[in-house]
């Protein structure tokens, strides 16, 4: 629904995916006192490393996505990319995945 409304609203959308290790992802599920039962947990880290892999194969979420801009990024880096995105951009019409 945000990348159908965004584009309306003068918006153009992108997402950012935070790439950590499955450890480091499960220690920060911990931290934030969020239960997350193993089963559930195998299940997602595994997604994710499809969905990782597809999009440094393809630099893309989904065949037909919408989104402007699809941001890989780690763990460590991710305040400084967020800031980078956010500041005016010398090209505003490139799009595409921006590995970070």
């Amino acid at each position: 629904m945000i990348v159908e409304l965004a584009p309306l609203c003068g918006y153009r959308p992108m997402i950012i995916y935070i790439d950590t290790e499955r450890d480091t992802a499960l220690k920060g599920q911990a931290q934030r006192g969020r239960v997350v039962r193993n089963r559930a947990f195998e299940l997602q880290s595994k997604r994710w490393l499809e969905l990782r892999n597809h999009m440094l194969e393809t630099g893309k979420v989904v065949a037909d996505e919408h989104w402007c801009r699809v941001v890989l990024s780690r763990r460590a880096t991710v305040v400084d990319d967020v800031r980078g995105l956010l500041r005016p951009r010398q090209d505003s019409s490139s799009s595409g995945m921006a590995p970070r």
